[in-house]
């Protein structure tokens, strides 16, 4: 089942984890619709970046936890990182 079907009637989603063994960027692509209500998302990087390069791409900053795990939160006024200088 894909992530749009399943949570099609939820409105705002503050924090999805995905452990899914390397799938998780075929797990976001089931979620195209639905990712815009997404607040954070906790994902293991397993292989590459193309996880976070993607969730960049859809208006998230993406920072290492630990291990493998990576937390991404939506860029929303007030959260965008500082720029030194």
């Amino acid at each position: 089942m894909f992530l749009d079907k399943l949570c099609e009637e939820v409105g705002r989603i503050r924090l999805v984890k995905m452990d899914i063994e390397g799938a998780e960027l075929s797990a976001l692509n089931g979620a195209k619709s639905v990712l815009s209500r997404i607040e954070n998302i906790i994902y293991e990087n397993v292989f590459d970046d193309r996880v976070g390069n993607y969730l960049q791409s859809s208006g998230f900053i993406v920072t290492p936890m630990y291990g493998k795990e990576c937390f991404a939160t939506r860029v929303m006024e007030g959260n965008t990182p500082s720029k030194a200088g």
